[in-house]
């Protein structure tokens, strides 16, 4: 058995995304050049400069502010109102453990390593570009015997009809091959939705008395998931979990056999 679910169309980045990200950058290169010039002066104590270049460069930075508040100011509108696109589906399963991971990054090759806001990333591939951010995984106990995959999709807009078609805008990925799941480590922003604060909000309910193995690489996205034993995150990875009536719950079992290990990796 196999599932593959997507959510959202594929488009590249919007004119309105170039230009809040260029100003905001434009900002932080004139701030830092200033602050670097000073540094500079005090340490090898050579003359400042002349007057003429210090206003046209104090001119320049206050412009990149002026230009970025006004901006800012008229795209207020569009962050009014906050809006969840929820999706629930079942993975269906006979085993009772399911083994998660990360799949192919798609976006690792193509990434400018030089833009990173708050996790958010510029993809450039088949010379189109995209914002992409990391998605936010939890578990939960579930209220039936099925595994649930709830996927939340949560964006702004200047009404809550618009932030909600943001939302269903974006692009999220994961796979299913029986009791192996994997989910995409990225999601994606359209061109057309603009970027209006989006976020993706991922919880596996897991029934009562069935296990979870979390690989190694599920470390990027999981996000306070709470257990019995109050274990950080990034020490829950590599074991079984099984979710107990007081929550999930650290199984006394052996680490991943081989054949499970391969398939981890492939």
């Amino acid at each position: 058995m196999q599932l593959s679910r997507s959510l959202g169309p594929q488009k590249g980045l919007s004119p309105m995304n170039r230009e809040i990200l260029t100003l905001i950058l434009l900002n932080r290169v004139f701030t830092r050049l200033r602050f670097r010039l000073s540094g500079l002066k005090l340490i090898f104590h050579f003359k400042p400069l002349n007057g003429a270049f210090s206003l046209s460069f104090l001119g320049i930075w206050l412009l990149g502010i002026v230009i970025l508040i006004c901006s800012a100011i008229s795209g207020v509108g569009d962050f009014r109102r906050t809006s969840t696109n929820t999706r629930e589906e079942i993975l269906p399963t006979h085993s009772d453990t399911l083994y998660l991971k990360l799949g192919k990054d798609e976006f690792s090759d193509y990434l400018d390593s030089k833009f990173d806001i708050g996790g958010l990333r510029v993809a450039t591939l088949n010379d189109k570009e995209f914002l992409v951010g990391t998605p936010r995984f939890t578990i939960q106990r579930s209220e039936t015997n099925d595994y649930n995959l709830v996927i939340k999709t949560k964006s702004r807009g200047h009404n809550l009809d618009n932030a909600l078609a943001n939302a269903r805008d974006v692009v999220y990925k994961y796979d299913q091959k029986d009791s192996l799941v994997s989910f995409q480590p990225w999601y994606m922003i359209p061109s057309k939705s603009a970027w209006h604060a989006q976020e993706i909000n991922i919880s596996l309910k897991v029934p009562l008395n069935k296990t979870v193995y979390l690989s190694d690489d599920m470390v990027k996205i999981i996000n306070d998931v709470k257990n019995t034993s109050n274990t950080w995150d990034g020490d829950m990875i590599g074991k079984y979990w099984t979710m107990k009536a007081e929550g999930l719950e650290l199984a006394q079992r052996k680490a991943a056999t081989p054949q499970i290990t391969k398939k981890l990796k492939k």
